[in-house]
């Protein structure tokens, strides 16, 4: 690039123990050109390494100036193609103290993922009088932020077309960044996470989830639904309320238990309710269980890109007065099963009632019902002995026990005390 742009000026910034590379080809092109080529380093000591590093590379050795960038760069003036190390912590001074050729300069920073980069632009850097033309950053090693600039009063003429400046990456050399063709538009992919680890800070995190606990279980008889959940809402180790109820009553012969973010539960039950009496004032009737079992899955799966963060077990009568059980992930997926555990508790609840009841496999043949042969008081016993067991080992679970029992009688709510600690 410094040969074809026909430079007669070039500047290298180098810090201490880099590689020579970028100096060998340097070399070239000055020599290619005819022109000049001077190495500025800031001690005398990366003076004595670059020296050696070039012999040992077999490098034609440039004009080695030893100083301060405000030093070195004031005495030398018609700069044609600087080139600095984005790891000198003065960088951005070389850059401001260059007096630049009349017909305008290549500028590049190497090094361009190193934290003393971070936030920079070109603007802040270079005087009133100079202009940027068109900046890139190719994808080239650590990155080389590349700017083409012009001053006000020199001969250099402005492209205003949107055309590619830079012709050919080497995409083997492609390691953290990544380039937009547009004209100054540049993004680095690594810039924040680069300047985390080496600092050895924690990086800010949000959730737009949270889960609040509980534990909800339904069991399904032959004309009877027994739902329950307890009524501890907790966040980590703090309750936040003890008397929060999860259980929702979605019709005359439905009803909705759910655990996971609260907050989603809660929109979950109004979309739900605005549906039903939409079905409603549409049908002159409420939606059996199975129909709402649907309409939950419907919901469910089409929120699944942003799902609600909700674990949910309906339960209910079907149109034949049997009881039913619809069980689901928080993308909609159900099936209709005789018994159900939903939330922080469901590990502890599930292998005792499996223990305790067992529904028949679906690819058994004839197919039977998927109910459970209690009575409806030994179904509540079992329910409230499954929460009595699993209140002594989770902490979200707690506080009291809220059933509701559906039957051809309607809707009844029974409660029972837990531990509190």
């Amino acid at each position: 690039m410094a040969g074809g742009w026909n430079t007669k000026l070039i500047v290298e910034a180098r810090s201490h123990g880099g590689a020579v590379t970028t100096s060998v080809g340097l070399a070239i092109a000055a020599r290619h050109t005819g022109g000049r080529h001077i190495c500025m380093v800031s001690d005398e000591r990366s003076r004595l390494e670059y020296i050696n590093a070039m012999h040992a590379a077999s490098g034609s050795l440039p004009e080695v100036l030893v100083g301060e960038a405000a030093e070195v760069m004031v005495g030398l003036e018609g700069v044609d193609f600087l080139v600095v190390d984005g790891r000198r912590k003065d960088f951005a001074r070389v850059l401001r103290f260059a007096k630049l050729s009349q017909r305008g300069a290549v500028l590049v920073c190497k090094n361009a993922s190193q934290r003393t980069m971070v936030g920079f632009r070109w603007g802040g850097v270079l005087d009133s009088a100079t202009r940027v033309m068109r900046s890139v950053v190719l994808p080239v090693g650590k990155g080389l932020d590349i700017a083409y600039v012009a001053n006000d009063g020199g001969t250099m003429n402005s492209t205003k077309g949107r055309r590619r400046w830079i012709k050919h990456i080497d995409q083997q050399s492609v390691t953290h960044w990544c380039m937009k063709a547009d004209l100054g538009s540049t993004m680095r992919l690594e810039e924040h996470e680069t300047k985390v680890a080496s600092k050895g800070m924690k990086q800010a995190s949000w959730s737009p989830y949270d889960n609040n606990g509980g534990s909800c279980v339904a069991i399904a008889g032959a004309d009877y639904c027994v739902i329950a959940a307890d009524t501890r809402m907790s966040t980590g180790y703090s309750i936040l309320t003890r008397d929060y109820s999860k259980i929702c009553k979605l019709a005359d012969k439905c009803v909705m238990a759910s655990s996971g973010f609260q907050a989603d539960v809660r929109a979950l039950q109004k979309v739900l309710a605005a549906r039903h009496l939409i079905y409603q004032h549409q049908h002159n009737k409420q939606m059996s269980c199975p129909a709402m079992a649907q309409l939950l899955s419907n919901t469910l799966y089409y929120k699944r890109f942003f799902p609600y963060y909700s674990f949910n077990v309906l339960g209910g009568l079907d149109n034949d007065g049997k009881g039913c059980v619809f069980t689901y992930d928080a993308v909609g997926s159900y099936e209709r099963v005789g018994y159900s555990s939903q939330g922080s508790g469901s590990t502890l609840i599930m292998p005792f009632l499996d223990n305790q009841l067992k529904t028949p496999s679906p690819l058994l043949l004839p197919a039977k019902d998927a109910v459970t042969p209690l009575t409806e008081l030994e179904a509540i016993d079992l329910v409230k002995t499954c929460f009595a067991s699993a209140t002594e080992r989770d902490i979200y679970t707690g506080d009291k026990l809220e059933i509701v029992i559906l039957n051809a009688d309607g809707i009844r709510r029974e409660y029972m005390e837990l531990r509190k600690d």
